[in-house]
């Protein structure tokens, strides 16, 4: 496999509005203390789902089908150098180590957008932090929480996949995200108590292949899905 992102032979752009079906944690790494991370506009303040989120979600659970993403994969990189790299650091990006001097990097072929959640509200919830042991709450477990709201909030996603042929890895992607469309994958922190539940809406893909859509000549196919599954019958 030629791993060349200066030349894009192929690219899927997937663009997808995504609901917030139940609350939502996004922020700085202490979820229980730190505010939801938010960004200034013209129009007011919006919470953010960063895209190294969204990509996070998509690695973790793409590493958890261990068959493929352990699985070596013969690569020529542009200068002519030969390496073996997995399914997970080909499609999302590595950086190693390789000497005291030398550092081996790949950006990755899929790329996510940040995300802003327009029209929504940010709300503070109290919780009681619980002693399993005991079952009974834990000493000064009492914290206050900030959650986006579920009510009206609405975003944009756009993912971008580059020169990747091998109907293998997009499958494994498809179907991670239709899990989170679904919401049966959560997003952001605390989603193992039924945060971060989302549902995917108005999905459309378009599909360049070579470069004569690249050049402008042919317009790529636009294509609008039920699923990100059915994608594979367009490819």
């Amino acid at each position: 496999m030629i791993i060349d992102y200066s030349m894009l032979k192929t690219e899927i752009v997937l663009k997808f509005g995504l609901e917030i079906c139940s609350g939502l944690r996004i922020g700085g790494t202490d979820p229980d203390r730190e505010e939801v991370l938010q960004v200034e506009t013209t129009s007011g303040s919006y919470p953010l789902i960063p895209r190294s989120s969204l990509k996070g979600v998509l690695r973790s659970e793409f590493e958890r089908l261990e068959k493929l993403a352990l699985k070596p994969v013969e690569c020529e990189f542009k200068h002519g150098r030969n390496k073996k790299l997995l399914w997970s650091e080909i499609l999302f990006g590595f950086a190693k180590k390789e000497d005291e001097d030398t550092y081996f990097s790949l950006k990755g072929a899929v790329q996510v957008s940040d995300v802003l959640l327009e029209d929504t509200a940010v709300r503070t919830r109290n919780h009681v932090r619980i002693d399993r042991k005991r079952q009974t709450h834990a000493p000064g477990g009492l914290f206050s929480q900030q959650v986006v709201e579920s009510e009206d909030s609405k975003g944009i996603v756009e993912v971008r996949i580059a020169n990747i042929d091998q109907k293998e890895p997009l499958k494994v992607l498809f179907f991670i995200l239709d899990e989170i469309s679904t919401g049966h994958i959560g997003i952001g922190a605390r989603s193992s108590a039924g945060l971060g539940a989302v549902r995917g809406t108005n999905r459309i893909a378009i599909i360049a292949k070579e470069d004569a859509q690249l050049l402008g000549i042919v317009e790529p196919s636009r294509v609008r899905i039920g699923s990100f599954g059915d994608l594979m019958n367009h490819i």
